[in-house]
């Protein structure tokens, strides 16, 4: 029971991913009835979210064990499946929407995974995804080397960079968003991630996330965050 809650409900306390989202849940716009696949779904979490709105929900990560753990705790209606975004199991334009949480920066090949995404998605639908910018102005080439190496990250995205590639693969983005970009966020960021304390934005939910939140909703900084959200649609095969 315990186990079940965590799966299902944790990640609603942890103050980072509580408003990454809810931006991404604004961007996708999920509706009852369309098909939705959920690229690196961890232990499906947001899949649940997806679920619980009527969706018709797929998710693929490449870890075994997360799978697993999606199969045994979250509802049965998701389809699980073990699977790397460079591959997708998945016919051509089979998708609505396709979503991806945090990560295009750890596949190997990002060109093919993007590829990969505009090839199962429907012609004119929505690929909606949040991408590890630790920009540069607010966080130092020491940090972003000490990140990468500690959450295994192959590369770090700026709007110009999305712009690019997801041009290049078939995408047109048509709204973006950087959070976590102010003083507080980058500050609380920093210190606990040195310090290894990964759990510190769940113990400390109701102190920590209205401050995150008031930062993000009056604070909207267009050249850079901790994170970039960006919300596209499939323009060409």
């Amino acid at each position: 029971m315990l186990k079940r809650f965590i799966y299902n409900k944790g990640q609603k306390f942890h103050a980072l991913r509580n408003i990454e989202l809810k931006y991404i849940l604004r961007y996708l716009q999920p509706k009852k009835g369309e098909k939705i696949l959920d690229v690196g779904c961890g232990k499906g979490y947001f899949c649940g979210i997806l679920n619980s709105k009527g969706c018709i929900c797929f998710g693929i990560d490449s870890s075994n064990k997360d799978i697993e753990i999606a199969s045994k705790y979250q509802n049965k209606e998701i389809k699980f499946s073990i699977a790397s975004a460079e591959k997708l199991p998945f016919k051509r334009s089979y998708f609505d929407k396709v979503v991806s949480v945090c990560v295009l920066e750890h596949v190997n090949d990002e060109i093919k995974a993007l590829s990969e995404i505009n090839r199962v998605l429907k012609k004119g639908d929505t690929f909606v995804a949040s991408l590890d910018a630790l920009s540069p102005i607010y966080y130092s080439e020491r940090y972003r080397k000490f990140y990468a190496k500690e959450f295994k990250v192959n590369q770090f995205y700026d709007i110009q960079r999305v712009m690019k590639i997801f041009h290049k693969t078939g995408f047109k983005v048509i709204s973006y968003r950087y959070v976590f970009s102010g003083i507080i966020s980058s500050f609380l960021i920093k210190i606990f991630s040195y310090l290894h304390f990964r759990n510190f934005f769940i113990l400390s939910f109701p102190i920590i996330y209205p401050l995150f939140y008031l930062e993000n909703r009056f604070f909207n900084n267009v050249n850079g965050g901790f994170i970039l959200i960006i919300k596209s649609i499939k323009y060409k095969d």
